[in-house]
């Protein structure tokens, strides 16, 4: 990977499900990884083993108090933190599921879905920025969806899914800015991942071309690649795995 820092501290936030596991994967050979830390709900035995130092810690982004105590723990254990992705969120579960129409909206899911897929995100990068590094290049990325694209949204649908994702968009678009005053090298920006072969996508894969569905390490890697050769002047945008710029 290039322009990245030696000895460097890497946070992979959701990293027991299928996209943030294959990112922990491939970053935990990395040779310049000071320390991996990688926060799971629940499975935390299924995190990879870095091959330098890590850490696993539980963490519900949903949850304010288990935000205050990873953040707590984290302070006494990362040294240089210059990139985090946060790979949590959630598209269905147990009486959840993608709206097709109006009708089937309901208050309960629409705050599961933004619990999950935006205010965790804003709370946790809220409770990070103590941490960041105030000069050399840092990298944030929450994983974000083409759906969430307004400016994309030929469909319709997908009414929570698609919302949370536009906010979740939003609020790196802010995030940004205001990042970019505290470190000018600051690279903030919302990642697509394609349609990956993943428990979140595995309902909705059936009538996908082989081409076009995803491996979770195929992903992880070129994800990682797009990151990892952003630069400044790519703050506050939105990239698809492929590197293209999707609207907001």
């Amino acid at each position: 990977m290039s322009q990245k820092s030696a000895n460097y501290d890497a946070l992979i936030i959701g990293a027991s499900g299928g996209i943030g596991h294959a990112l922990a994967e491939e970053l935990s050979g990395d040779t310049d990884l000071n320390c991996l830390h990688m926060t799971a709900f629940q499975n935390q035995n299924r995190l990879p083993d870095a091959v330098g130092s890590s850490a696993v810690y539980q963490l519900d982004i949903t949850d304010r108090r288990s935000i205050n105590a990873f953040i707590t723990e984290l302070q006494h254990r990362a040294s240089n933190l210059r990139l985090i992705i946060n790979a949590a969120g959630v598209l269905h579960g147990q009486d959840l599921m993608p709206e097709r129409r109006l009708a089937d909206l309901s208050l309960e899911n629409l705050q599961t879905v933004f619990s999950q897929n935006c205010f965790g995100h804003a709370m946790l990068l809220s409770a990070l920025q103590p941490l960041l590094p105030r000069q050399g290049v840092t990298r944030i990325a929450s994983l974000s969806a083409r759906v969430g694209s307004i400016t994309d949204n030929r469909l319709g649908g997908w009414y929570a899914y698609r919302a949370s994702k536009a906010a979740l968009n939003q609020i790196i678009k802010s995030a940004s800015i205001e990042l970019k005053r505290l470190n000018p090298e600051m690279v903030c920006i919302a990642l697509h991942p394609g349609t990956v072969d993943t428990r979140l996508s595995d309902p909705f894969t059936a009538g996908i071309p082989d081409q076009k569905l995803f491996s979770p390490e195929f992903s992880a890697q070129r994800l990682l690649r797009v990151l990892m050769n952003s630069s400044p002047l790519d703050n506050g945008n939105f990239f698809a795995w492929d590197g293209t710029h999707i609207p907001f």
